[in-house]
This record gives C-alpha cells, structure tokens and sequence, in this order.
C-alpha cells in the first residue's frame, strides 16, 4: 500500500483558524498602541502650549482673552506685538477630522486657563470629565490647568 504524504482538510482548517485568531489579537493591539501614541502627542502639545502660554503671561502680565477658535490660533503662529510665543501651535494628531484642542480663558483679564485634549483611549489615567463650558460635547478629557 502506497503511502500518502499531505495535510488533511481538517489540519488545514485548524491552522487557518488559530492564525485568523492571532491575526486579530495582533491588530487590535496594534489599534490601541496607535491610540496610545497619539494621546501622548495630544499631552506633549499641551504641555508645549502651556510653556508658550506661561511666556505669554510673563510679558503681558493675564493670558489670552477668548477670540478665535476657543483663544488660541491652532495649527497657525502664535504671537502679538510684544512678540512669538510659538512658532506654530499644534493641530490634532488626526488632522482635520480631530479637532480635540480647546483652550478656555477664565477672567475678563485672565489669570488662569483650561487646556483640553479629548483622547482616543478610553482608559488613559489622566481622563478628566466633563469638560468646561466652552469646549462643546467632548466625553474623554485631558486637562491642563496653570
């Protein structure tokens, strides 16, 4: 009797399985590590404009009144007559479909702010919520206060 060599139907389907499985394991935390990454972007940006606007108070002795999109120009130079804070303020890491920055002045002369990001990860340890009146409709939050 001859021998055959090969797979049988049954081995094939089994591997397939277990390889569409790991696929989707792997593409889905793929998914949360790009999340991931751009919430720390959305941080750092703050962080970055909290500095300019740190310098900002320095010189004008109050922060930004609300003018513009939530006071701040961003993805645009920021600065006044008195100087440039920042070369270019950031824009969402999604582009255009994200606009997720927001910054609300507090006082007519403000001498305090909220910086908002709304994050993409669900359960990032710095999620603040709700958000302040001024930000419009944003559930998962990221706060910077001075």
């Amino acid at each position: 009797m001859k021998r055959q060599r090969g797979f049988t139907l049954i081995e094939v389907l089994i591997v397939v399985s277990l390889l569409s499985i790991l696929a989707t394991f792997s593409i889905s935390n793929y998914s949360q590590i790009q999340k991931q990454g751009r919430d720390s972007k959305r941080k750092t940006d703050l962080a970055q404009v909290k500095a300019a606007l740190e310098l900002y108070y320095s010189v004008n002795n109050s922060y930004p009144s609300a003018a513009g999109t939530f006071g701040l120009p961003w993805g645009s130079i920021f600065f006044d007559a008195q100087g440039t804070y920042m070369k270019q303020l950031p824009t969402d890491p999604l582009g255009s479909s994200g606009t997720s920055y927001c910054y609300v002045p507090i006082g007519v002369l403000p001498a305090s702010y909220y910086l908002y990001a709304k994050l993409e990860s669900r359960t990032d340890k710095d999620l603040v919520s709700p958000s302040v009146a001024g930000c419009g409709v944003t559930i998962y939050n990221y706060l910077v206060t001075n």
